[in-house]
């Protein structure tokens, strides 16, 4: 789980930063762009476990041994971390919390852009677009 944590964090991460420096606003392209990348980076980050879906040992810990393992987020080095520390629980408080985090950023955007839209309409019609004046309609009939 460790493998798919950290694939799903670094895109994460680079969304948050955006949100952040954006002044804590996210439209529509990062709310639906940021979980497809977090999606992503979690399968590219497994890839090199995927040998053993199918049976392919002699592949898979031959894909293990070589140098290049580390460029699926670190993946070589995680599974030689990982033996050592149990952070199962750990590993789904963080993936709930991006989830959470991720949620709770859409609910603002909607929220935002509702209560924005509501003061539009109150402002003028229910349209959002003013009325004209009385006097104004008769001066051009």
């Amino acid at each position: 789980m460790n493998h798919i944590v950290i694939g799903a964090g670094i895109p994460f991460l680079i969304g948050l930063t955006i949100y952040w420096v954006r002044g804590a606003r996210a439209d529509m392209k990062l709310l639906v762009a940021l979980p497809l990348f977090m999606a992503a980076g979690a399968w590219w980050a497994i890839l090199p476990d995927f040998p053993l879906l199918w049976g392919d040992m002699a592949w898979y810990l031959r894909a293990h041994r070589s140098p290049w393992i580390d460029v699926f987020f670190w993946h070589g080095t995680i599974d030689r971390i990982e033996k050592e520390m149990d952070l199962a629980p750990w590993n789904l408080l963080a993936m709930i919390l991006m989830m959470a985090a991720l949620l709770a950023v859409a609910w603002r955007e909607l929220y935002r852009r509702e209560t924005h839209a509501g003061r539009r309409a109150s402002a003028g019609s229910v349209t959002g677009f003013v009325a004209k004046k009385p006097e104004q309609a008769q001066r051009r009939g």
